[in-house]
């Protein structure tokens, strides 16, 4: 229970707690303008600050974390188990709250801190103290998804915007995981199997994220899919096999490189006397037509040439016509003779290349031959190194085929692993029928008590777990909405009272309330102040004074003897802190 609440600030409005239901009112006084607002009192701060003293963290830059209240300190008399404590924590030192009273039972006891003057416990400690007390949590957990103080408190205190969303909610990003555990905790389900099925999820994520890099080829080596990949290893087997075939043929010459080179200098050789030759043939050719074609000149020739002559030149310089004939017969046998013997020598030459040639050609193909049956040794490595490559290749394909069947094993293994998981925890949800069915009956009654069709309380053993939900007929209306958190943390408050240690309190903000029909609105206080003091739990809730709805309560039921604190917009005074920031 919570006694009270107060700050080392003058400023602030001590507010003290009874059992059963507590309202804090935000008032708008009459001297108020339009722009003076209720929003910004206090009534949210004050659930921020019960938390805060719970071990909530503080943002820097908002909410208790602003620079204007960095040397407040709030104190939050409470009872805790057996004890009843005066906690004390600052928003400047923060990672310690100091206690005043008895800590007969608690896992962990506060030690002196001369520099406070007090008695202290670190923050982490206090939450093990809370959570032993409020919730019998053990110090040490096996499990890796565990129910949590902060968490489950959160239930109790709800603060934020997103805490009005969903029942099993207490923020917006809450994961799926917490989310189980801790309703499984509360709803006294085994929330150990939602530890296991969050355990194999988690499993089952790392797989896909595997099968999907390898199908991308994000991983490194080789992607596809395995009917893809053993289509490739077949061709690249037969690749293998080609390669080992031309390696285990292949003979290695010793001078290969030397062997090559010479072959290459007498291919030289022999295109050069090639060439000879065709220049060699063109000359005799050219010979053979100028023997052929060349003749002496008749004498009727010759005598006209004289005859044409004697008009030009004295007769003291003719030459007599049988001399003339007798001297161009020596230059035609000269000039024959010269090209006869010229003729000769080309053929000889062209002869003598052509057996060159042959001799050439019959050692070139010697050196051919051994070429064509042996390799040079650069040539033998890189043709190991291409097949080294090819089998790693082929090695790559057949160790990630392998480990996609395993993966896919595990998967199926995962798969069955969930399965029975589920039938577990069915039969284990059949023997705590009488515990849930429990938590079913009060919260239909709750929303039975709000509206005329009652709700339902769902809880569904799933192939992925736990699964929660919450019906009452019109729930798409914001207000039903608020209503089923209502009526779950009323249902919770009861029937923990019977089960287990619990904080002995629920808190909600006046966002509970916002877009409730005034009649429900009406039922719901009610129904609050009637549990909270039939199951002896404490209910505090804040309000502004518009939303009371007073034409709709029952006779004698008188909201203002539940009022514990007014704030009101008057002045900066009338706020819970005291103060504008």
């Amino acid at each position: 229970m919570i006694h009270g609440l107060s700050a080392n600030k003058r400023t602030f409005k001590e507010v003290s707690f009874s059992p059963g239901m507590n309202v804090v009112l935000a008032d708008r006084t009459e001297a108020a303008t339009m722009k003076d607002t209720r929003n910004g009192l206090g009534k949210s701060t004050l659930l921020e600050i019960i938390d805060f003293c719970l071990g909530a963290e503080i943002d820097e830059g908002q909410g208790l974390g602003v620079k204007a209240l960095e040397e407040w300190a709030f104190t939050l008399d409470i009872t805790i188990g057996p004890n009843r404590v005066r906690v004390t924590r600052s928003t400047k030192n923060h990672k310690k709250v100091s206690i005043e009273g008895p800590a007969d039972g608690w896992p962990v006891k506060p030690e002196w801190d001369k520099h406070l003057g007090a008695s202290c416990l670190a923050l982490k400690d206090w939450k093990d103290v809370l959570a032993s007390s409020m919730f019998g949590l053990p110090l040490v957990f096996e499990e890796k998804y565990r129910p949590t103080f902060r968490s489950l408190i959160s239930y109790f205190v709800r603060r934020s915007n997103d805490a009005y969303n969903d029942p099993f909610h207490h923020f917006r990003n809450q994961k799926e995981a917490d989310i189980q555990v801790n309703n499984c905790f509360l709803l006294d389900l085994a929330w150990q199997k939602a530890n296991e099925w969050q355990l194999l999820k988690d499993q089952l994520d790392g797989i896909n994220a595997v099968q999907k890099a390898m199908k991308s080829g994000a991983l490194q080596g080789v992607a596809g899919t395995i009917g893809q990949l053993e289509a490739e290893k077949v061709r690249i087997e037969g690749r293998a096999k080609e390669e080992r075939q031309a390696l285990d043929e292949f003979r290695v010459h010793p001078q290969y490189r030397q062997i090559q080179d010479e072959a290459n200098d007498l291919t030289k050789r022999m295109q050069e006397l090639v060439n000879a030759n065709v220049a060699d043939r063109g000359r005799l050719r050219m010979y053979e037509t100028a023997v052929a074609d060349e003749q002496s000149p008749s004498d009727d020739r010759i005598e006209a040439l004289f005859r044409e002559a004697g008009v030009v030149f004295k007769d003291g310089v003719k030459a007599t016509l049988a001399a003339a004939r007798d001297f161009h017969k020596r230059i035609i046998g000269n000039r024959r003779t010269f090209l006869g013997a010229e003729m000769e020598r080309l053929r000889r030459r062209i002869d003598g290349r052509e057996e060159a040639i042959k001799a050439l050609s019959d050692q070139r193909s010697g050196l051919m031959s051994i070429l064509k049956t042996h390799g040079a040794l650069d040539e033998f490595a890189r043709l190991q190194e291409q097949h080294v490559k090819t089998r790693e290749r082929l090695e790559q394909l057949s160790t990630r085929i392998s480990e996609m069947k395993d993966v896919g094993k595990k998967k199926r293994d995962l798969k069955v692993a969930q399965a029975e998981l589920q039938r577990s925890a069915e039969a284990d949800y059949e023997e705590r029928r009488e515990r849930w069915e429990q938590a079913l009956h009060v919260f239909n009654e709750n929303s039975q008590a709000l509206y005329k069709s009652p709700g339902n309380l769902i809880i569904n053993v799933a192939e992925t777990g736990y699964k929660f939900g919450v019906e009452i007929q019109g729930s798409g209306s914001e207000g039903i909405g608020k209503m089923k958190i209502f009526c779950y943390d009323m249902m919770l408050a009861e029937v923990l009272d019977k089960k287990r240690p619990w904080p002995g309190f629920v808190i909600h903000d006046s966002l509970i309330y916002d877009g409730v029909d005034s009649r429900q609105r009406a039922l719901a206080l009610e129904l609050a102040a009637k549990k909270a003091q039939e199951h002896s739990f404490q209910y505090i809730c804040t309000l502004n004074s518009d939303m009371i709805p007073e034409a709709d309560f029952s006779p004698g039921f008188k909201l203002d003897s539940y009022v514990r604190l007014r704030l009101t917009d008057k002045d900066a005074g009338g706020s819970l802190l005291g103060i504008r920031f």
